[in-house]
């Protein structure tokens, strides 16, 4: 991994953390621009967040499921909070049945 790539991650950890962690009115404006527009992220920034690979993204959206997304042109943009209800619904609680 090359120093522009990890420096990329960090930035994006950090700004992910700090979007779960405080709600986004609460953000300093150069993690969120304008608190009333929801947050999206890339496919790339999507696939960090889950663990889930890239084509396997385009795979679920080709098949009609997994992460909700909006699509303009060719950009594919998941909203933070669809990847992270995404996320809930595949908890799984050992012990509970």
């Amino acid at each position: 991994m090359d120093e522009k790539e990890k420096n990329y991650r960090i930035k994006l950890s950090m700004t992910v953390l700090a979007l779960l962690k405080f709600p986004h009115e609460n953000l300093p404006q150069e993690y969120f621009p304008a608190s009333s527009i929801p947050f999206y992220l890339n496919e790339k920034q999507a696939s960090f967040i889950t663990g889930m690979a890239i084509p396997t993204l385009r795979n679920d959206r080709f098949l009609n499921r997994g992460i909700s997304y909006c699509k303009i042109s060719r950009s594919v943009r998941y909203g933070l909070q669809d990847v992270i209800d995404f996320m809930e619904t595949q908890k799984i609680n050992p012990g509970v049945r």
